[in-house]
């Protein structure tokens, strides 16, 4: 494979006798699958035998695996975002309304975010605004993180209004002009 090279041996001799051989394995442009458990195996001129496992973890910057479309409800109706990401270690997710400063959390209309953890990897989060309103339209961002980067996608919200009738108050009159 030509990501994986090894060094050639460097040898040390030590003022006690002991020599010392150094080799180094190198594994560039590592993916996820190269993550797992490896070993060192050495042996000497005595024919000892010496293994040292060591486990390779690779970080994995967030990719959004199911992003949040855009949703269409009526008034006063609940709308649900999902949004999917996976990353190693796994992501953190925080929602933002387009436009906004400070996480959607902190404002007064939503209602839930609701994360479920799948694995070391997986991260679902659902941002649900009950009782949506004409001024919860808009876009929302789902922000992944993780230590080695970030990544968003970005979903709307439309909300049709019913159409209601208005009655002028009581006491109030219409004339129409006869023919």
């Amino acid at each position: 494979d030509l990501r994986v090279s090894l060094s050639d041996a460097v040898t040390t001799v030590f003022s006690n006798g002991m020599i010392q051989v150094s080799r180094n394995l190198t594994l560039s442009d590592t993916v996820d699958g190269d993550s797992g458990n490896y070993s060192c195996q050495t042996n000497n001129t005595n024919n000892s035998l010496d293994i040292r496992p060591f486990e390779l973890f690779v970080r994995v910057a967030p990719n959004i695996t199911e992003a949040p479309g855009e949703l269409t409800v009526v008034q006063a109706e609940d709308a649900t975002f999902t949004c999917v990401a996976t990353a190693r270690p796994r992501p953190s997710i925080t929602w933002w309304r387009v436009g906004s400063l400070t996480p959607v959390m902190e404002e007064a209309n939503v209602t839930s975010i609701t994360e479920v953890m799948s694995g070391e990897r997986v991260l679902m989060s659902n941002l649900t605004i009950e009782s949506a309103q004409p001024s919860d339209a808009g876009d929302y961002t789902c922000e992944a993180e993780n230590e080695v980067s970030n990544t968003s996608a970005t979903a709307t919200l439309v909300v049709h209004v019913v159409p209601s009738i208005t009655f002028p108050p009581d006491g109030y009159t219409f004339y129409t002009n006869e023919f």
